[in-house]
C-alpha cells in the first residue's frame, strides 16, 4: 500500500507519515516549505503527479501556530 502525506514536515504531518509506515504505508511526504521529513522519502509537488496512491491525507497548511506546535 502507499500513501501521500502533504504537510509531511510538520507536526500532524510527521506523526502521520510514521503512523502510517508503522501499519504497513510505503509513505511519500511533500511539504509546501520544501523540507524534507526523512531521508529520500521527500518528494516535490510535481514529481508525485504520475503515481497511484492507496490513500491521500493532506494535513499542510500555512498558520502561525507551527512555531507554537513545535517549540
Amino acid at each position: 500500500m502507499r500513501a501521500l502525506v502533504t504537510g509531511a514536515a510538520g507536526f500532524v504531518g510527521r506523526h502521520m507519515a510514521a503512523e502510517l509506515e508503522r501499519r504497513g504505508y510505503a509513505v511519500d511526504g511533500v511539504d509546501p516549505d520544501g523540507v524534507a521529513p526523512r531521508d529520500g522519502n521527500f518528494l516535490w509537488f510535481a514529481h508525485y503527479a504520475t503515481t497511484v496512491y492507496d490513500l491521500v491525507v493532506h494535513c499542510a497548511a500555512r498558520a502561525p501556530h507551527r512555531a507554537a506546535i513545535d517549540g
